[in-house]
């Protein structure tokens, strides 16, 4: 793959299932659902079918800061106190649903997903000039019509795996061998292993100096495909502030985090499942 960094691990067949780019920015109150239709022409020719979901909340990676515990919420993980009545957000889909962009007032998100068992990964140095191109055309579109200005606070990326779990083995079992050391059990005679379980690990992300630059958050839980496959979904999430606040800003935080997000895949699973995936790196 062109321009690939040599040093990061690579499968042949990894389990990955989807990929999300995104950027949050100041809420633009002046982008109604008029300018939606507008906006929808740019991108019409590659994404020519649409969708209305309900928004996302905005959300901020925060440090040095004591937050309650309450309602699910982690310290340090913060939603913004505004609300977004009464605004959808849109989905634009190419033909095939592999690629969706998804736009609302404070979000701009660009998503590759597995539809489709013969479907396969573009890689990541294909859809981040796709997610810059398609991000400028956005900011270009709410600067030309004066709706406001493009400014990111916070971007993410996200890459989503689903792992099957072996006919007759119980997803704690097909997990053990997945992370290996990463899980244990009460050590509960009277129990036994246990039928399933849930991680989560949250990374502080630090500059040179010590600064906090954003989080890596690792999940892993047992679910059921509509297929009725049992599988093990884990999702690698990098979050945080880009610097500078912009969209160039943004593209150096998504190629960083994606660093974080490929060696983490790689440190955090087993030898046994790289040869399942091919590792080739």
């Amino acid at each position: 793959m062109p321009n690939r960094p040599i040093d990061l691990p690579d499968f042949s067949n990894p389990p990955l299932t989807e990929v999300v780019l995104g950027v949050q920015f100041n809420s633009l109150e002046k982008f109604t659902t008029a300018y939606v239709g507008r906006l929808w022409r740019i991108f019409e020719q590659s994404y020519p079918q649409t969708e209305e979901h309900p928004s996302i909340m905005p959300i901020f990676e925060t440090f040095g800061q004591a937050i309650p515990l309450f309602g699910g919420l982690l310290p340090g993980f913060a939603f913004s106190p505004s609300v977004l009545m009464g605004m959808p957000r849109s989905f634009f889909l190419n033909d095939d649903r592999t690629k969706v962009l998804q736009i609302q007032r404070d979000r701009f998100i660009h998503n590759w997903r597995k539809v489709k068992d013969a479907d396969t990964y573009p890689r990541f140095e294909q859809i981040l000039p796709e997610f810059e191109g398609k991000l400028t055309q956005f900011s270009d579109f709410v600067t030309d019509n004066e709706i406001g200005v493009v400014t990111p606070n916070q971007c993410e990326i996200c890459y989503v795996n689903q792992i099957p779990v072996p006919d007759g083995q119980l997803p704690y079992g097909a997990m053990s061998e997945l992370f290996g050391s990463l899980l244990s059990h009460p050590d509960a005679e009277s129990l036994g292993l246990p039928e399933d379980a849930n991680l989560l690990f949250r990374y502080v992300l630090k500059s040179e100096d010590q600064r906090p630059l954003g989080r890596l958050i690792v999940s892993a839980e047992p679910g059921k495909l509509l297929t009725g496959q049992t599988v093990i979904q884990m999702s690698l999430t990098v979050r945080g502030a880009p610097e500078p606040a912009s969209i160039a800003g943004t593209v150096a935080f998504l190629q960083a985090g994606r660093r974080y997000v490929v060696k983490s895949f790689a440190d955090i699973t087993s030898p046994l499942y790289h040869t399942k995936w091919g590792r080739k790196q």
